[in-house]
């Protein structure tokens, strides 16, 4: 059975910084030997750790032992509950001290570091390394298994397409959980095999994000979503140089990412993929609304006007959920997914491009414009609604704004101000969860 090693970097090379420490390979792959030989032997680890660092010694313990983590969309109770039970193998690894909450439970904590560097595991390349799973926005999250060969040969492309596979040692801050498939590909498994230095923090605050950076030295690159890079983009917090600000999860509004260029004197680009097949794509979106595709992808148009991804990397291809404008080769336009599409008094649109012109208003700091269960008999919503954090607006004076953005058969009634919105910790926002938020904070009423 052919096998491929967990890293390709040195002993001496550096991978982690942590607490004001800086984690070299061979170090990293001794705490890996011993946390490996503690875990229970069980197939399947729900691998909930929130320091990156620790998250990554056990996501590599795990593979190494010949184990499979589970990397659920959140952390929430019901949803590690949901795990254990359609994976009654499964036990939960935690760097939380003290958590008993799950009797199925083992520490990703050390009690002391092992001496001398550890030697690199040697990875069955068809081994299930992980099983993702969908975030859940539009229905029960899917299990997507993923072998060891996947993501050996998906880091060096992601790399390469990121321009972190040169000589320079780049040193990273992902504001994305490591559960994440993006958080993942970028602050976990890009650094073992790329000239990459990963923080373990996961910033929240521009505060936060800023100084998470200024503990590194340059070249410094930030992982982050449009939720947090909006946040960003206003002048204060003034971060330090960062080379690449990379953005992924969700569409970046060009406004937001010419916006971070000017004030903070950086790049912004961003990475189109889904949890199916993972990266696939890259954008500069100040300089142009197309997409090249990362080597090593074919895209295939079918009769319906779906387009299928595949990669040799990957164990199977998949039917992407967005529509695409295919303008060249290796290259194309995101359309926007069906179920994205409203169609309100015989007039489409987008609701990402109705959200950017609500996000747009000066005093909006979050918004969604949605379309809420249908009321009385009807099959569709006959108007859309909008949940907005706004304090110093009133519903008026933000319809008044959107009226002079989009077209009027848009313009959302009810309108609701909530203190917050319920995002993930990618950004997201769960159909349900929004659903929710939009009862409890009237709904119709």
């Amino acid at each position: 059975m052919k096998q491929l090693p967990l890293t390709t970097r040195e002993a001496d090379a550096p991978l982690a910084h942590r607490a004001g420490r800086t984690i070299d390979v061979g170090t990293f792959l001794a705490e890996v030997a011993a946390l490996a030989e503690r875990l229970p032997e069980r197939a399947h680890a729900i691998n909930l750790c929130r320091d990156r660092y620790r998250f990554s010694r056990a996501f590599a313990a795990v593979i190494a032992a010949g184990q499979t983590n589970l990397l659920p969309a959140n952390r929430l109770d019901a949803t590690v509950a949901d795990l254990l039970t359609d994976y009654p193998d499964a036990y939960v690894l935690s760097d939380e001290p003290g958590d008993a909450r799950w009797p199925q439970r083992c520490s990703a904590r050390l009690e002391a570091a092992p001496a001398g560097p550890g030697a690199v595991p040697q990875i069955p390349a068809e081994q299930f390394a992980a099983i993702v799973f969908t975030s859940g926005s539009t229905g029960r999250p899917k299990a997507i298994p993923k072998p060891w060969r996947t993501y050996y040969d998906s880091s060096a492309i992601n790399a390469a397409e990121m321009g972190l596979s040169a000589d320079a040692l780049h040193h990273l801050v992902a504001t994305v959980p490591p559960q994440h498939m993006y958080g993942l590909e970028t602050s976990v498994l890009i650094p073992l095999f790329a000239p990459v230095v990963a923080s373990a923090a996961q910033p929240f605050t521009p505060a936060d994000i800023a100084a998470a950076l200024a503990a590194l030295p340059a070249p410094r690159v930030l992982v982050s979503t449009p939720a947090h890079l909006r946040a960003l983009a206003e002048p204060p917090p003034q971060l330090p140089a960062v080379e690449t600000v990379w953005s992924a999860t969700g569409p970046l509004d060009p406004a937001i990412a010419a916006r971070l260029e000017a004030v903070h004197d950086t790049r912004v680009a961003e990475i189109y993929g889904c949890s199916e097949v993972g990266s696939m794509a890259r954008r500069r979106p100040t300089e142009d609304a197309t997409w090249s595709l990362f080597q090593g992808f074919t895209l295939t148009e079918d009769a319906s006007g779906a387009t299928y991804a595949d990669a040799a990397h990957l164990p199977v291809g998949f039917t992407l959920q967005d529509r695409l404008e295919h303008v060249a080769p290796g290259r194309f336009r995101v359309v926007g997914r069906d179920e994205d599409l409203v169609n309100i008094a015989g007039k489409r649109a987008s609701l990402a491009e109705l959200n950017q012109a609500l996000l747009r208003i000066p005093g909006v700091i979050d918004g969604a414009l949605f379309a809420p269960p249908a009321a009385g008999d009807s099959d569709r919503p006959e108007r859309l609604a909008a949940l907005v954090v706004a304090p110093e607006l009133s519903a008026e004076a933000i319809r008044a704004a959107l009226r002079e953005r989009i077209d009027a058969a848009f313009l959302p009634r009810p309108l609701r101000h909530v203190e917050r919105l319920p995002r993930t910790e990618t950004g997201k926002l769960p159909r349900a969860a929004l659903l929710a938020a939009f009862e409890q904070a009237g709904g119709y009423r």
